[in-house]
């Protein structure tokens, strides 16, 4: 939503608030809004990972994993298609190899290794590496690097 449609939200809210903030201005709800808005990354509440997952699951989702790369395995061409569309909102994500084994259904010493797998294949690059608890950053590259034995 622009501005000029947040507004009058806001001092509707500001309004029946009143009652609680009574010191606090309208100027100075509007310009944290405002300023809050524009940095804001993701909707309030979003669950990328699963959006992500749910439309990296549905028959035909995009990209198709190439055949020459030889990821042949279920749970490597689902983690592919979901590291995709995590790219949806921004270039770059972050995933860390617990979240990624969780949403998956598989060990999370498994899903390391298909995240380390992508990134030596040129799927993905390593922006910053995480420590726990923090996730690490990923760009999505998507070039592979085809298999000998395809």
């Amino acid at each position: 939503a622009d501005m000029p449609m947040i507004r009058p939200h806001v001092e509707q809210w500001h309004g029946q608030a009143k009652l609680v903030i009574d010191d606090i201005q309208f100027a100075d709800v509007w310009g944290e809004v405002v300023t809050s808005w524009e940095r804001a990354k993701y909707p309030a509440f979003a669950d990328l990972l699963t959006e992500a997952l749910e439309t990296a699951k549905q028959k035909g989702s995009a990209p198709t994993v190439p055949k020459h790369v030889g990821y042949d395995e279920p749970d490597v061409e689902l983690a592919y298609r979901l590291l995709f569309w995590l790219t949806f909102y921004e270039k770059d994500f972050f995933i860390s190899c617990r979240a990624l084994g969780s949403r998956l259904g598989i060990d999370h010493k498994k899903a390391w290794r298909i995240l380390r797998m992508f990134e030596a294949d040129g799927v993905i690059v390593c922006r910053k590496r995480g420590r726990r608890p923090k996730a690490s950053r990923y760009e999505w590259i998507g070039k592979v690097t085809p298999s000998k034995r395809a």
